[in-house]
């Protein structure tokens, strides 16, 4: 499974299902946020064809609890995929289950985190929960062409392309700490700038000059045999990023991958990507080979 966007707003909407009164957590609903996790593919299959009923009921909502709290610790034992003995037990008769042992689902994470994990963390959800609202309010105008639906639209196009940058900046050192368990520093944080911060000056500068997150140059020569691991590990993962993101510009003609593809048309354009993306990879290369050194 990937802890991507997808993954961590079925999160969300997992969380504030199991706030709910264990018989007001509807079987389908459940399912599918169990499904959209992406979480045990295997339990997912078997409680579909199995279909709702006392035990199913309960292995659900302990999947989903799980799926909620893998993302802290995607190698504990306890997430392997597999089918409990209990599904295959005949319940007919079972009319009562017993709820009060459920693990206790850890939505916040400051009580143990790091701090700029803490601080990463939030960083990244205020700016999802943020685009989201957004994208909600650029459909609400529809395809109206008068000045004022244009203006607006354009102004949240614009917000919208900031804040996906600024989750681009913080996604490298959020997956570094997802992967590698690397808290980021202090200087790497700042550079980027809090959530609020970041608000606050797009809102104060002009709409169509939104300031950005300055990407690191794809030209630039780095000297990635003096870099700790730690380092290589964050520039690795941005570099993969910027990668993904220019191949899904030639391919889809945007920073995400789409169900059609749609090519970029060869021009001056594609040919600068595509030069990019080769020096990109070399880098990829060369980072590799310096995170060889330390086994």
């Amino acid at each position: 499974m990937e802890f991507d966007n997808q993954y961590f707003a079925a999160r969300e909407e997992g969380i504030r299902w199991l706030r709910r009164d264990y018989d007001r957590r509807q079987w389908s609903v459940g399912l599918s946020i169990l499904e959209r996790m992406r979480f045990k593919p295997l339990l997912f299959r078997r409680l579909q064809m199995r279909g709702e009923s006392p035990i199913s009921k309960k292995v659900l909502v302990a999947a989903v609890r799980d799926g909620a709290n893998v993302y802290r610790n995607p190698g504990n034992p306890k997430y392997a995929d597999g089918i409990p003995a209990e599904l295959d037990v005949d319940t007919s008769g079972v009319t009562h289950i017993e709820t009060t042992a459920e693990e206790p689902v850890d939505d916040n994470p400051d009580n143990y985190l790091p701090l700029y994990v803490r601080l990463l963390l939030r960083w990244f959800a205020q700016a999802y929960k943020r685009r989201a609202v957004l994208h909600r309010e650029l459909r609400s105008i529809g395809e109206k062409n008068d000045a004022v639906s244009m203006a607006r639209r354009s102004n949240l196009s614009s917000m919208i392309t900031s804040l996906s940058d600024y989750m681009d900046a913080l996604y490298p050192l959020r997956a570094a700490w997802e992967e590698h368990q690397i808290v980021p520093t202090d200087s790497q944080l700042s550079e980027i700038g809090s959530f609020d911060t970041v608000w606050q000056r797009m809102n104060a500068a002009p709409k169509e000059e939104a300031p950005k997150p300055e990407p690191k140059t794809v030209s630039k020569k780095e000297d990635f045999g003096s870099m700790k691991r730690e380092e290589l590990l964050v520039r690795k993962h941005s570099i993969r990023s910027m990668i993904k993101r220019k191949e899904n510009q030639l391919l889809y003609q945007s920073n995400s991958s789409k169900d059609k593809e749609n090519p970029m048309p060869f021009s001056p354009a594609r040919t600068k990507l595509e030069v990019q993306v080769r020096i990109l990879k070399d880098k990829l290369y060369e980072v590799d080979k310096a995170l060889a050194q330390f086994g």
